[in-house]
């Protein structure tokens, strides 16, 4: 019954918050997204699964008949293309009963059901994306305090022992005392470090706005840190990796004015000291470890992946990579098969045409012009396009890309980011689209 009412809860909140903007919308759903592991972990009932899935659901609903017209460029167009065609055939493979109905229909989670928000991402103007940004940065300080509760007295004290939490009691490998990694409020310690990572390109875009308020501008910074503090104590080494590749971007090859580059060396500067003192936040060393990362990919991109694209071209059912499945289903998956890599989950479960459908997505989407063209932005925009393109990038060493909650939704809201070609204002009775400059 608890389980029920939370996601009534959630949907109701959703959906007023996205009837109200479709910015307010997202951070509603993000902030269901948050809790969704530490809300999981304590109501042990089927329904809390689909918690984060009630709350996409109201804001979907909330924007079926948007107040603001939506802009109608030719991107925008073929876009919907995309994801149309993207869609279309998970709905197809519903119709092939190579797994049981249920596990096919959690299946369709990350096959169709995340993929909508690359279009509310697209949507997102100047306006809305420093106000999202306050809202990451607030939820991911809250985050940080729950992380560092549980990084100072365990995690023990705050999450249960059971089915669902006990990938978090297996991630118990950093240090020399075999410490837990932090998973915060998260499902997951992984899910934890790639949100945070995830929020990076939108807290920087909103860092580098001019004339701001100075309470914003100290949330969005302390948001920053938050990230950077929290992808270090979740322990995740290829977040790390990701983050370290977004701050050289930023240092090198964009120009901030002399106060924005002086609070970012600090900044650095004071967590040098904070992880040179915790040696639980210098797991990432261990890449310096050439043959354990060696053997760590060549697992990744074991000949399974090949073996299985050539026995099964059609996939194994949705639901069929055995990812993200509760479990409560997890039983009752058919010829279960599992690889660490995010393409061979697509290809087990969408077999080779999703594969090259995604795959074909993606590069169109990283060989689009930016249309953009408010400076103020192009800081975040890029380190979004970077974001995005590492993280596709590193996509065969791992799961979650595209199943982690809420990291693939900020991802493919960033997706949509990318492609709408930046901020835009949208003016006049059709919708035309009037770019900023």
């Amino acid at each position: 019954m608890t389980g029920l009412l939370l996601c009534l809860c959630a949907f109701v909140m959703s959906y007023l918050a996205g009837r109200h903007s479709l910015v307010r919308g997202l951070a509603a759903v993000c902030g269901v997204g948050y809790v969704y592991g530490i809300a999981r972990a304590w109501v042990y009932s089927t329904p809390a699964y689909f918690l984060f899935d009630a709350a996409l659901i109201g804001l979907y609903l909330a924007q079926l008949f948007p107040r603001s017209p939506v802009p109608g460029t030719a991107t925008m167009r073929q876009l919907k293309i995309w994801i149309g065609l993207l869609v279309l055939w998970p709905l197809l493979l519903l119709f092939v009963p190579v797994q049981p109905y249920l596990v096919q229909l959690v299946g369709l989670r990350c096959a169709v059901f995340f993929l909508m928000c690359v279009l509310l991402g697209a949507r997102l103007a100047g306006e809305d994306l420093y106000e999202f940004a306050l809202w990451l940065a607030g939820l991911n300080l809250i985050a940080l305090v729950a992380g560092a509760a549980e990084f100072t007295m365990g995690i023990e004290r705050f999450i249960p022992v059971n089915d669902v939490t006990a990938i978090m009691y297996a991630s118990k490998d950093v240090g020399e005392g075999m410490a837990h990694r932090i998973p915060s409020i998260f499902s997951s310690a992984h899910a934890y470090g790639g949100t945070m990572v995830a929020t990076v390109p939108f807290l920087v875009g909103a860092w580098l706005q001019p004339r701001r308020p100075l309470l914003q501008r100290a949330l969005i910074v302390a948001g920053l840190l938050a990230a950077i503090l929290g992808v270090l104590i979740s322990a995740a080494r290829m977040h790390f990796v990701i983050l370290a590749a977004l701050l050289l971007v930023l240092n090198i090859s964009l120009k901030m004015r002399a106060v924005h580059r002086f609070t970012l060396l600090a900044a650095m500067a004071l967590l040098g000291f904070l992880v040179s003192q915790q040696e639980r936040m210098q797991r990432f060393t261990s890449l310096s470890k050439v043959e354990e990362v060696s053997d760590r990919v060549r697992f990744s991109l074991s000949s399974d992946f090949w073996t299985l694209a050539q026995e099964l071209p059609m996939g194994n059912g949705l639901g069929g990579g055995g990812t993200n499945m509760p479990y409560f289903l997890a039983g009752q998956i058919r010829n279960r098969l599992i690889i660490e890599n995010e393409y061979a989950r697509i290809l087990l479960e969408e077999g080779w045409v999703g594969l090259l459908l995604w795959l074909a997505f993606i590069v169109w989407i990283f060989t689009r012009r930016s249309r953009g063209c408010d400076p103020n932005w192009i800081a975040g925009r890029r380190m979004a396009w970077v974001l995005a393109f590492l993280s596709n990038a590193t996509a065969f060493i791992g799961n979650g890309l595209l199943v982690s909650i809420p990291q693939s939704v900020i991802m493919l809201v960033t997706l949509g980011w990318i492609v709408s070609g930046g901020p835009y204002s949208i003016s006049g009775r059709k919708g035309q689209v009037s770019h900023a400059c």
